[in-house]
């Protein structure tokens, strides 16, 4: 997502096992306003853009990258109301084009006034527990602003680690427009000199806490 002169742009990927064409694809945009149900905003398809009513026609652009199999939309003069989750979606061509729609996962966008806490502002610190023959990271990120962040494990080979990950929801302090996320990384005991990081991305940079490490850097 990006960001110029009241412009936000959206860049989702689509596929790249896509059969035939990705010019053929029709590509739906969803949005998706907090506590309710996803509304079709538009669809793409023929270099031709059509909005469903209920929306400003003029607010949206559409455009696609065949080469990348990239599909970009353009929300124009944002304002407070545009602040939702963007999906876009398109047809299985291999199943019956009534049974299932393949959704992308999403961009969350905040509209605030409100400046942006950037992460070396914000608390952070990883914890390690021994339990029956496991070692447990704990990685804990407090008082960022917004909340939209991805926390994710990295092993020594710079490869992200899926298995034995928990990652729990942003949580909001108490009257306070500040957030927090914590992620769990558990390992078999003799692995306990390999080295991971724990590493959370945000709109105002990155933070990496390494297990071996007592002082996190930024990216």
């Amino acid at each position: 997502m990006h960001r110029k002169n009241h412009h936000w742009t959206f860049l989702l990927p689509l596929s790249a096992k896509l059969p035939g064409r990705f010019d053929n694809t029709v590509i739906h945009w969803y949005q998706m306003k907090e506590n309710k149900p996803p509304e079709r905003l538009l669809f793409f398809a023929a270099g031709k853009t059509t909005v469903e009513s209920g929306f400003q026609g003029k607010k949206y652009m559409v455009d696609k990258v065949s080469s990348r199999n990239l599909c970009i939309l353009t929300i124009n003069d944002v304002s407070p109301d545009d602040a939702a989750t963007y999906y876009c979606a398109y047809w299985d061509p291999h199943l019956d084009r009534c049974s299932e729609k393949i959704f992308g996962s999403g961009t969350k966008l905040i509209v605030s006034g409100k400046c942006e806490i950037k992460l070396t502002e914000c608390n952070s610190e990883i914890l390690q527990k021994e339990h029956e023959n496991q070692l447990v990271y704990v990685c804990l990120f407090e008082k960022f602003y917004p909340e939209v962040a991805r926390v994710k494990w990295i092993d020594e080979a710079e490869k992200e680690v899926t298995e034995n990950v928990v990652k729990g929801d942003v949580w909001k302090f108490p009257n306070e427009d500040k957030y927090s996320v914590s992620s769990w990384l558990s390992v078999p005991l003799e692995n306990k000199n390999k080295k991971y990081v724990c590493h959370l991305e945000h709109e105002s940079g990155e933070l990496l806490l390494p297990t071996h490490e007592k002082t996190p850097y930024s990216g």
